[in-house]
């Protein structure tokens, strides 16, 4: 066979087996119909892995072109920046097998900007903000949730109520505590944070026969300023275990077993942390439900009531966590 003839070949061959790419364009403007400029593009895949294209940013018309993709199924975000006020926005599953257009219009939302510093007031950078609306559970998108190295942070989100929570994500770095906090945001708003470092704390709740307590949630209260800490995921697992970060300090520890599991709350009055602990484990003994209605004078059930049970004999308070009366004046 000739070298032509191999050459000619081979070339039909590449043809053939080349996939066809197509074009995605369009413009983004905002509710109004005003161009929206440098909202980034993004793509992923179904699994949620980004699709490696050219960085695409709309120009000052507010117009976009994605060149060359693969026919496929694409997830695109559109990511406006924190100061224009929109909101990023999410195109699930959009097929592409022709050349496509696709304008989007952002709708307007709240900024939500701050600082995270340390306790002498430095930013810390690498600090990445999650957004859940409390209504539904949902994580909002918020691209571009990371500090900057002066700590300063800038998202924009939907009105609503948010469970906010600050966590670190460098790697390497120091063990930043996570700071929760609940937020009603109906307008914009600046939200400062206080971040400590905090050392990990770990053990084990078992019942008396040696079995794991699941879904115990603990609390920390310090005992010098008697304030509770937040804690974020410091409820225990399926195998009774938990870890949390503390900053150092002397502690009361409470844990709260879910009534149905029909244990006694666990208490250690004095925790001293100083390092990383591990091995602050807790073993709840059996009890019983004490549960009733409480009422005013007029029958009307007492909203807000709180229970106090103590040992007759020792004269001690039993620590009996939720004790307060629900809105229909009962406990449990």
């Amino acid at each position: 066979m000739t070298t032509a003839r191999i050459l000619t070949i081979a070339f039909i061959l590449v043809v053939a087996g080349s996939a066809a790419a197509f074009d995605v364009s369009g413009t983004v403007t905002d509710s109004l119909g005003a161009p929206a400029p440098t909202v980034e593009i993004r793509l992923f895949d179904g699994l949620g892995n980004p699709i490696g294209i050219p960085l695409t940013v709309t120009d000052a018309a507010g117009v976009y072109t994605i060149v060359g993709l693969p026919a496929g199924s694409y997830v695109l975000q559109f990511r406006p920046v924190a100061a224009s006020g929109l909101l990023a926005e999410e195109r699930p599953a959009t097929i592409v097998a022709a050349n496509l257009t696709l304008d989007v219009a952002l709708t307007a939302g709240m900024i939500l900007s701050g600082y995270v510093r340390d306790e002498a007031g430095v930013g810390i950078p690498s600090i990445d903000l999650q957004a859940f609306n409390r209504d539904t559970g949902t994580q909002t998108l918020t691209p571009g949730d990371d500090t900057d190295a002066t700590g300063y942070y800038d998202v924009v989100v939907p009105a609503g109520e948010y469970d906010l929570e600050w966590r670190s994500v460098a790697v390497g770095g120091q063990a930043w505590i996570p700071v929760q906090l609940q937020q009603t945001i109906l307008t914009d708003m600046v939200v400062d944070v206080t971040m400590q470092v905090g050392m990990f704390v770990s053990g084990t709740i078992t019942t008396s026969t040696g079995l794991p307590v699941v879904n115990v949630n603990l609390d920390f209260i310090d005992v010098t300023t008697g304030q509770k800490l937040d804690t974020p995921g410091d409820n225990t697992d399926l195998l009774g275990a938990y870890t949390i970060q503390l900053p150092i300090g002397e502690y009361e520890m409470i844990a709260k077993p879910v009534v149905t599991d029909r244990l006694v709350a666990g208490h250690n009055p004095s925790l001293t942390v100083v390092a990383d602990t591990i091995g602050v484990d807790m073993v709840l003994a059996p009890g019983f439900v004490l549960s009733g209605l409480v009422t005013g004078p007029t029958g009307v059930p007492a909203d807000g009531v709180d229970i106090d049970v103590s040992d007759t004999l020792t004269g001690e308070t039993v620590i009996t966590p939720n004790d307060v009366t629900n809105l229909l004046g009962t406990y449990q």
